[in-house]
């Protein structure tokens, strides 16, 4: 079976697909940063890491088959408005 690791695991995107990749039979790793995990299941292997940093990216995706980038720097739409340029340099290195 093949490996999945999926990023951004606590958002909206990431969150939601990993309970259909454990039904389908994926092996699921699934990346968390700040937040704790939204889906709580020993299938899944939880992976504490910033993907800012080329090591923890290395390490993130060691021996997975498929990527799935879900992961983000977000903030909420005022923050977004007054300083668009804030989440470019953090999602385009990621």
């Amino acid at each position: 079976m093949k490996k999945i690791l999926v990023t951004g695991a606590t958002g909206l995107i990431g969150s939601n697909l990993i309970p259909r990749l454990l039904r389908a039979g994926y092996d699921v790793r699934a990346t968390l940063y700040k937040d704790p995990p939204v889906v709580v299941d020993s299938l899944i292997e939880y992976y504490d890491c910033d993907l800012t940093y080329e090591h923890d990216c290395k390490e993130a995706v060691d021996d997975c088959d498929i990527v799935v980038h879900a992961a983000a720097n977000t903030s909420g739409a005022n923050e977004i408005q007054n300083n668009p340029m804030g989440h470019v340099t953090p999602n385009v290195v990621m």
